[in-house]
């Protein structure tokens, strides 16, 4: 089409780049740029603001719409004052309406958190070796799908609305009313497909992989509280990933007012797993056995047969090297890394107490890198890139973790241990090495 603007270009080519700008924060700064640009963006604006949706979210763009809409419903019932449970779920839709400014800032805000779940769902179940995505795009697309749905379902099923239709019971109708609210969600469920309930489930259980990482991280004991499954589900996966992200409980505390003990336990304990588990039972799906939970979403998992190069475990993803050591912060308890210590070492109050508060300093993936670097043997064949199982990784550390111990005393890390602590604690170490 000829130019209408004083660009050199016809305007089709114009429109055709907006088409590629991966960002709403893309878009306005082409905008910004040229009036002439302006120009030919306001003869197509709901279709370019679409195509950069589509670039933001993916292929799963109607389901993130979708939730989008919901959480648009809801705050302007909160801002009238009206209940959480009188916002109705809109429909399901393929297709994408018009996108107002403020939906593309929501939209892009959870894209954002999806992307990041994904990496991290990639780095853990599909190629350790990346830190960014190596999902296909089928793969991508079922994973993303799963995880608005969950937003969604969190958003309508969660905290609020627990807490209010709580408060608006009498305590001998609760089991009426959980019965009612279990028969809801299930409703919500029943209105997935067969594979998609199951790649809901494979999600669902990949959060509470990262629940369970958020409980070492930050010290929780396991059992019941904030960093709960069921009541971390209730909160929404966007608090899960920023929980795991800053190694911290806080940001589940702090994403909502209501507590674990604001919600009925029978809710926030099997919160999505039991009318998901009751709808696969309906349906007679058969729950995937462990070993099989990814295949809802992956075709092919890299390195799924390697082996553990010291001990040739077939170990699959459950192996680690300077690639994702990191993630061994999640798996291993300050005391746990103390039980590594050798010998009398191992009881020594005084090296328990190093080991937990350089935790708060440092982390496990840190001090086995700088075994590596300065204390490893020259000989020990063992390599920063060896991909090695969890037992033979602690099996590698507790041989030189002592002698880590001494050196970062040597180097004059602050101030640990009294002086005659530390001289115990080397005497220890020397009889453990004899």
């Amino acid at each position: 089409m000829r130019s209408l603007s004083r660009l050199p270009l016809d305007d089709d080519l114009v429109d055709r780049v907006f088409t590629f700008l991966p960002t709403f924060d893309a878009l306005q700064a082409f905008l910004l740029s040229s009036k002439s640009i302006y120009q030919v963006y306001m003869r197509y604006p709901e279709s370019i603001v679409r195509n950069v949706a589509y670039n933001v979210a993916g292929p799963a763009l109607p389901q993130a719409m979708h939730l989008v809409e919901y959480r648009r419903k809801l705050e302007d019932a909160r801002n009238q004052d009206d209940e959480t449970k009188s916002v109705d779920l809109p429909e399901e839709s393929t297709t994408v309406k018009r996108i107002s400014t403020d939906a593309a800032h929501q939209l892009a805000r959870i894209a954002k958190a999806a992307t990041e779940l994904e990496d991290l769902f990639s780095r853990i179940h599909k190629d350790r070796c990346s830190r960014t995505s190596s999902l296909t795009t089928l793969e991508s697309w079922r994973f993303r799908c799963a995880v608005y749905r969950i937003m969604l379902f969190s958003a309508h099923f969660g905290p609020r609305f627990a807490y209010l239709e709580d408060d608006e019971t009498d305590p001998e109708d609760s089991t009426d009313k959980d019965e009612d609210l279990l028969q809801q969600c299930i409703a919500f469920l029943d209105e997935m497909l067969d594979p998609e309930l199951l790649e809901i489930r494979a999600v669902m259980l990949f959060f509470s992989e990262l629940v369970n990482y958020i409980k070492v991280l930050g010290h929780s004991e396991p059992g019941q509280g904030v960093a709960s499954r069921g009541f971390a589900l209730m909160v929404g996966p966007e608090a899960i990933l920023e929980s795991f992200l800053t190694q911290s409980t806080g940001p589940l505390q702090e994403a909502d007012t209501y507590t674990p003990e604001n919600v009925p336990a029978t809710l926030h304990s099997g919160f999505l797993e039991e009318p998901l588990t009751a709808l696969l039972q309906k349906r007679r799906i058969p729950i995937p056995p462990s070993n099989e939970t990814w295949q809802a979403l992956l075709r092919e998992i890299k390195g799924e047969n390697d082996q553990c190069e010291r001990c040739q475990s077939v170990c699959g993803m459950a192996l680690y090297n300077e690639h994702n050591w990191d993630l061994l912060q999640g798996i291993m308890r300050p005391h746990e890394v103390a039980g590594l210590l050798k010998g009398r070492l191992r009881l020594a109050q005084s090296a328990i107490d190093l080991v937990n508060r350089l935790n708060t300093n440092t982390t496990v993936d840190k001090i086995i890198s700088e075994i590596f670097d300065e204390i490893k043997s020259a000989e020990d064949a063992t390599e920063r890139t060896h991909w090695l199982c969890f037992s033979c990784v602690c099996e590698f550390a507790s041989g030189y973790l002592h002698y880590w111990l001494h050196e970062t005393r040597r180097k004059g890390c602050p101030s640990l241990l009294s002086f005659s602590s530390f001289v115990s604690l080397l005497t220890s170490a020397r009889a453990t090495r004899g």
